[in-house]
């Protein structure tokens, strides 16, 4: 008789991971290099029968006829059928058949059942006062935000916050020449548009509430993530100060967002009297300012470069 190969640790856990997981049989024995017998005489040591594998038993439930577990894995964690039936060891076919068949887990469910957490939150609400915004169909609640080429990296880690609520990646679009009537002029001018990145999410009814907000409200809610938001979106840094365009704002809005700057922020800045449409930072504010961002945001994506960095 020939020497008992002794179970390694890693073994062991590929062997428990995947038997819980209600891979059969035959496919975790092929991927230990093990016989099927020794594979479930191992499994049965380690208590793991408790678990269904479904190896040669048409009457034992699998995991996918579970309405929980295709909740979980399809609203509360994203899965495409394919990551799905790709977990299980089946086809996409069967995920299809009991997840939307039999389940009716579609779009229709996303829209009505994804909500927002912390992060995303901020990201929607604060990015209304900057790059983004919600459509304002009725029916068709949908963040959307644009960003040009060069802060490709700054819409991509938001698209990172915000995956689970989106179809795809953002999309690009190459840049374009449209005309436009200057309604003072009357005549038609020539306008070049820059090549940039949109980010789409999906239908959802959680997006609603937030589109209901006015701005004084957002304002009303600001953080400080949803003011690093706020100023990479729209705001510029010189060598010495940060200045940021409120032309979006009423004067009541400003008003408001000053106050939040100076009594919660502790920073110095004021509605510029030459141009009311800008509020600026004094330079040990804008000094703050960097500290916070960086907080916050990556210190490698290109916005940082191109907002902070350059001035270092």
């Amino acid at each position: 008789m020939g020497k008992v190969k002794k179970w390694s640790d890693e073994e062991i856990k590929i062997l428990t991971e995947m038997y819980k997981k209600a891979v059969p049989i035959n496919k975790i024995s092929y991927k230990l290099g093990r016989t099927e017998r020794a594979t479930e005489a191992k499994a049965i040591q380690l208590g793991l029968n408790k678990f269904s594998t479904y190896k040669n038993n048409a009457n034992q439930k699998r995991p996918y006829m579970d309405y929980d577990w295709c909740y979980d894995r399809f609203v509360n964690k994203r899965m495409t059928h394919q990551e799905m039936a790709d977990e299980l060891g089946v086809t996409k076919r069967v995920i299809q058949k009991w997840c939307a068949g039999k389940f009716q887990l579609n779009a229709y469910t996303l829209r009505k059942y994804l909500t927002l957490n912390k992060n995303q939150k901020d990201v929607v609400m604060f990015g209304r006062l900057g790059d983004g915004h919600i459509d304002k169909r009725e029916n068709e609640p949908i963040y959307i935000e644009s960003h040009a080429e060069d802060e490709k990296d700054y819409l991509f880690w938001k698209y990172k916050i915000l995956k689970n609520l989106c179809n795809s990646p953002p999309h690009y679009y190459p840049a374009t020449n449209k005309k436009f009537r200057n309604a003072k002029t009357g005549l038609t001018q020539l306008c070049i548009a820059q090549p940039s990145y949109r980010l789409e999410t999906m239908t959802l009814d959680c997006l609603k509430p937030i589109r209901e907000l006015n701005k004084s409200e957002i304002i009303d809610n600001i953080n400080e993530f949803g003011f690093c938001l706020y100023i990479l979106d729209d705001g510029n840094r010189s060598k010495t100060n940060w200045g940021i365009c409120v032309a979006g704002l009423s004067e009541l809005e400003k008003h408001k967002y000053v106050d939040f700057c100076v009594n919660k922020l502790k920073l110095s800045c004021k509605i510029q009297n030459h141009d009311n449409r800008y509020i600026s930072f004094d330079s040990v504010s804008s000094k703050q300012i960097d500290s916070l961002i960086l907080k916050y945001v990556p210190d490698n994506l290109d916005i940082i470069q191109k907002k902070i960095y350059r001035w270092r």
